[in-house]
């Protein structure tokens, strides 16, 4: 299952894959603890506040240094992010400014069906959201 991976003791990297379900025949994502992490706390950024606050209610078993390292490198992804978003549907409209809190909307609009959009994504570009 995909897990929370510390590099060199100070980056979060995130890590999905597929496993073949042999009873229903069809490949499956695993949902790892790291997209549940993003997740969680891409929520939180959406609705606004700090990100010290955003990590303090996402529980988030990191240190908060950890979680500014990953959003530096999802930040280094949003063009790819969101040029595979654009082909799913149009950008909401924001109220942020901030690009990686209005590439988050654009996920939760993209996915609103989805439980965790973050999951929902890889899936279906087959792509990690971090690279």
């Amino acid at each position: 299952m995909g897990d929370i991976i510390f590099q060199c003791g100070r980056e979060l990297g995130v890590e999905a894959f597929a496993r073949f379900d042999h009873g229903e025949g069809c490949l499956r994502m695993a949902l790892g603890a790291g997209e549940v992490a993003l997740g969680r706390l891409l929520k939180r950024l959406r609705a606004g506040g700090s990100v010290q606050r955003a990590w303090e209610r996402s529980r988030l078993p990191v240190q908060l240094q950890s979680v500014y390292h990953m959003l530096q490198r999802l930040r280094t992804r949003l063009p790819a992010i969101r040029g595979a978003l654009l082909s799913r549907c149009a950008p909401p409209i924001s109220a942020h400014t901030d690009p990686l809190r209005q590439t988050a909307e654009h996920l939760w609009c993209a996915f609103a069906e989805s439980a965790n959009p973050v999951e929902a994504f890889q899936y279906a570009f087959q792509s990690p959201i971090m690279g």
